[in-house]
Order: structure tokens, then sequence, then C-alpha cells
């Protein structure tokens, strides 16, 4: 996990964040915080349920191109990368 995060004002603010359901808004949020260095996040169902957040939540996530989902063999979780990483770092 990253020891700070900032988020780029041109991907929260835009319009097709700001029209996500405030509590996909909300998860978002919580995935960058929980990110690690290349924004990838490992822990995301448990994200969820600490903040009472469905997978729609996710679903809208992914399908407004926000997040990436990872996919991952054997018994290890799903992964989920956040699409604009290098904006907020800004290197984008």
């Amino acid at each position: 996990m990253a020891d700070k995060c900032v988020l780029a004002k041109s991907v929260i603010d835009s319009d097709l964040f700001l029209i996500l359901p405030p509590t996909a808004q909300l998860l978002y949020f919580h995935l960058c915080m929980e990110a690690d260095e290349q924004g990838i996040v490992n822990n995301a169902k448990a994200i969820m349920r600490g903040v009472g957040i469905s997978e729609e939540d996710m679903a809208s996530l992914i399908i407004r191109g926000f997040v990436t989902r990872i996919e991952s063999s054997g018994v290890d979780p799903d992964k989920f990368s956040i699409t604009h990483w290098q904006v907020h770092k800004g290197r984008g």
C-alpha cells in the first residue's frame, strides 16, 4: 500500500466519474488508498465488505473504465488495477 495517495482532479472531477453512484465513488477512493505503488489492489473484496459496497458498484467502476480486473489463476483472489494510476501519480 502506498503511504500517500493524491488523486488527480482531472479524473475525479470528470463527468464520467461524477455520474457514478456515490457508493461506487466511495469504493474508488478506498481502492486508491489501498493500492500498491503500481496501482494494484489485492484486497478489493475485503474493502467492499468493510464499507458495505456491492458487486454492482465494482461493476460500475469496471464498465466506466476506472478499474480493471486482473484475472489470476489458482486459489489467488482476483486483483484489480486502478486504470488512471499513472495520472494520479503525475506521470500520465
